[in-house]
């Protein structure tokens, strides 16, 4: 439908189009998905969101070469329709797969058997948190802040760095081959994410990740006119940016009371997006205060050591009550 009223010339039917983009993006995001996933996966969750936050990444970068060949040989409004029939394909196919949950046609939830040792690990963390006394987010309330710096960082640092970069010296297509470094970096660590957090724990995975995008963007700081560091920097902050997809939603399964997951998750999402939204304007105000993009680095590397702070805070108190 939002592909049919985006062939109208009249510009009321761009807005609704917009708005229901929106809203079908929203509704389709994270927070559905990783409500969804827990009740088909009981081990190997983390591997599992890993996949599914990585499909969008991949589709990041295969439609966009699909819709220009699509414009080209086929017309604006001809590739609008086809986009809106692989939309209503792909939605027809979740609903006929995948049901609000397993048993609803007769399965169980996916279950390793060698696994057995972490399961109970993950049954025991379940009662241990069933007392609200215990769950770090009833206790430590400025785990909230995590979400909405992350967000600040995640929704805005591809356009921040492409301004950042020009300001630098760097030309057009280089500070564009940096964000495609970006881009690439973020599609792998997503990818890597649950693998790594599934074999090597929570706690260590997620000070891995967020020690990557806070050195990333603290090379940032030092790019001068040398384009390796301003790859190097622009990858890892990338591979960092992975926790803001496949991170939250592993962070509130381990600090929320398990019956509170599903309005801790809907919390978290809405402190990400409110983060990317209140800071979309802050870099050029800043800069424009200031006279450089480089302060507003100073301002993320500030909020990725307060995550890094909250996250290993939570991780440590739970381990001293286990």
């Amino acid at each position: 439908w939002s592909s049919d009223v985006c062939s109208s010339d009249l510009l009321p039917d761009f807005y609704i189009a917009a708005i229901t983009a929106g809203l079908s993006y929203g509704l389709v995001g994270s927070v559905s998905t990783s409500i969804l996933l827990r009740r088909w996966f009981r081990d190997r969750l983390d591997v599992a969101l890993s996949i599914c936050a990585s499909g969008a990444g991949i589709a990041a970068f295969v439609m966009p070469y699909v819709i220009t060949c699509l414009v080209a040989r086929c017309g604006l409004m001809m590739s609008f329709y086809s986009m809106g029939v692989l939309s209503f394909l792909a939605a027809g196919l979740i609903i006929t797969l995948l049901k609000n949950d397993p048993k609803d046609i007769g399965l169980e939830a996916y279950t390793l058997s060698r696994n057995h040792v972490r399961a109970v690990l993950s049954f025991e963390k379940e009662a241990v948190l069933s007392n609200p006394l215990y769950a770090p987010l009833q206790r430590q309330k400025t785990l909230y802040l995590v979400p909405f710096f992350l967000g600040a960082f995640a929704i805005n640092c591809q356009s921040y760095f492409m301004m950042f970069f020009t300001e630098r010296g760097f030309g057009g297509v280089k500070a564009a081959a940096a964000i495609s470094v970006y881009g690439l970096m973020l599609l792998i660590g997503k990818l890597s994410y649950g693998f790594l957090s599934d074999a090597r724990g929570h706690r260590k995975t997620s000070l891995l990740f967020l020690l990557s995008a806070f050195f990333g963007v603290t090379l940032c700081c030092f790019i001068s006119r040398s384009p390796l560091m301003m790859y190097l920097g622009s990858g890892l902050a990338g591979a960092g940016v992975a926790t803001g997809s496949v991170g939250i939603p592993i962070w509130v399964g381990d600090f929320s009371v398990p019956a509170d997951y599903s309005r801790e998750i809907k919390r978290f999402q809405l402190l990400f997006a409110g983060g990317g939204l209140a800071f979309s304007i802050m870099p050029g105000i800043i800069a424009d205060r200031l006279g450089s993009y480089m302060f507003v680095n100073f301002v993320y590397i500030l909020f990725f050591a307060v995550i890094i702070r909250e996250i290993t805070t939570a991780y440590r108190r739970m381990r001293a009550v286990r």
